[in-house]
């Protein structure tokens, strides 16, 4: 995020950071969403913090940005019956702020429920060389939203279907690579032009996580991995 403020600042460009799942992390003791010119966060409700139906936020320090956003999330009205720009509906209505407010003082108790899970998951697989783990520094604070593994030698959907049999629910997310979609088909994009996207895209793989998560349920998912690599 620093080399992308930099690039941002000297290039005269806005940084908006996409911080849809990140709500509760930070980086150097500054939460993310608060590094660029904008934060944009989601709360659909499959998200750490989620309402009912779907809603989001748009974070900013930028009293003119943060001015221009309100217009444009009430049909580019400035409240008063004047319209100086095209907007749309996007309020967040009543029953989803409600659910969110309910929800919000529980949030730091499920991020910690959710990093003990994932710390658990660290310690257990740290030693199967089939397996990369999500590296993480002393100066970042992570909410535990996904915890996703890369499964080397092309067994992941094996993996993965091991663990189906075992009633164990993953998820695959990316696969194939966003550039690689068909609505960007058009733009150019090569596989040689994103080889990290490439070389991960069929290696993730995103095991059970959540709040309500029991150890005992955390323990099957160890102990089926480890019986598909003969452990």
């Amino acid at each position: 995020m620093d080399a992308l403020g930099d690039v941002a600042g000297r290039r005269g460009l806005f940084l908006v950071e996409d911080a849809a799942q990140a709500y509760g992390s930070s980086l150097k003791g500054r939460s993310v969403g608060a590094w660029g010119h904008a934060g944009c966060f989601s709360f659909f409700p499959s998200k750490l913090l989620g309402a009912a139906g779907d809603a989001g936020l748009v974070a900013t320090n930028d009293d003119q940005l943060a001015g221009r956003l309100r217009r444009l999330r009430q049909h580019g009205s400035d409240g008063e019956g004047r319209y100086g720009a095209l907007g749309g509906n996007f309020r967040i209505d009543a029953l989803q702020a409600a659910v969110l407010s309910a929800k919000m003082p529980n949030v730091e108790r499920w991020i910690s429920r959710r990093r003990e899970h994932a710390l658990a998951y660290d310690e257990a697989f740290r030693s199967f060389p089939e397996l990369s783990l999500m590296e993480s520094s002393a100066d970042e604070s992570w909410n535990g939203a996904i915890y996703t593994v890369r499964v080397r030698d092309g067994r992941r959907d094996s993996l993965r279907r091991h663990l189906a049999e075992r009633g164990i629910e993953t998820r695959v997310y990316y696969d194939p690579p966003l550039h690689r979609q068909p609505v960007f088909a058009t733009a150019g994009c090569g596989q040689d032009m994103l080889p990290e996207a490439e070389r991960a895209a069929p290696e993730v793989l995103s095991l059970p996580l959540c709040p309500e998560l029991r150890n005992d349920d955390r323990e099957l998912v160890v102990t089926s991995v480890a019986s598909f690599f003969g452990r």
